[in-house]
């Protein structure tokens, strides 16, 4: 399963059934607040569709002045790529990583027999690191 825009895929972690000492929790189960990474979103940019949507008009003003000008070449494609990888957002997590996030979070799925959660990643409220 691939998420999409700026969705992060994760495994939850178990909770404690029981203390360390083997008491056994009867309180009611409580949501997941941690868990994996298993697969991360390409962390579409707000701005993606609208830069997208200018590079057929740099293109169309990269021929008026090649025609305007008696075959003056001007290069413009820096310009779009540098537009288009500004863009671009890199998602701040990565499969692996170990997130903690709320309890709110998320909307759980069954994969499988296997219990993921699907949420955005301004939802992961911090990465734990060893």
């Amino acid at each position: 399963m691939r998420p999409i825009g700026d969705r992060v895929l994760i495994r939850p972690e178990a909770q404690a059934e029981e203390t360390d000492s083997g008491l056994a929790l009867v309180e009611h189960k409580k949501p997941a607040t941690a868990g994996t990474v298993v697969s991360v979103g390409t962390g579409e940019h707000p701005l993606r569709k609208e830069a997208a949507d200018l590079v057929p008009v740099l293109d169309e003003i990269k021929d008026l002045l090649y025609s305007e000008h008696g075959g003056y070449q001007t290069d413009l494609s820096q310009v779009t790529d540098v537009l288009l990888k500004a863009t671009q957002r890199v998602p701040e997590v990565k499969p692996g990583d170990y997130v903690v996030f709320s309890w709110q979070a998320g909307q759980e799925l069954w994969v499988d027999d296997e219990q993921l959660l699907i949420m955005r990643e301004s939802d992961i409220l911090a990465v734990i690191e060893d």
